[in-house]
């Protein structure tokens, strides 16, 4: 009886082990870009993904270096990610938005979305 009771136990235990699967490249993608736009320092941020077989691809313009390392370390704990190939460039000039004034002609202000005390305004 107890030999039945400890194959048992040892079945149930061995049984979603056996039947957790790793996730598709879809899957990975779908979450690394999920868990990097949640993230309070890289959200609005636009990253390129692309996943073979759960080595995962970074590709995109960052403000920083903080950024680019952070981008890093989330995805890699993403379930399913096997390897991170950082290939992200680090722009600060490209990261800003510039809005057209609406009070002078050919005044632009520009700022960090995230960062508004870099703002600055130039006249042309």
């Amino acid at each position: 009886m107890r030999l039945l009771s400890l194959t048992v136990v040892l079945a149930l235990l061995v049984t979603p082990l056996v039947a957790q699967k790793n996730p598709t490249d879809d899957e990975i993608t779908d979450q690394v870009l999920v868990k990097l736009a949640s993230d309070a320092d890289l959200g609005g941020i636009k990253f390129e993904i692309t996943v073979h077989q759960g080595a995962v691809t970074l590709k995109g313009k960052v403000r920083n270096d903080k950024q680019k390392v952070k981008a890093e370390k989330v995805t890699k704990k993403v379930k399913g990610v096997t390897s991170v190939v950082n290939e992200l460039v680090i722009s600060p000039l490209d990261c800003l938005r510039t809005l057209p004034s609406h009070d002078r002609e050919g005044v632009v202000f520009a700022y960090y979305p995230r960062e508004p005390h870099l703002a600055a305004v130039y006249v042309s």
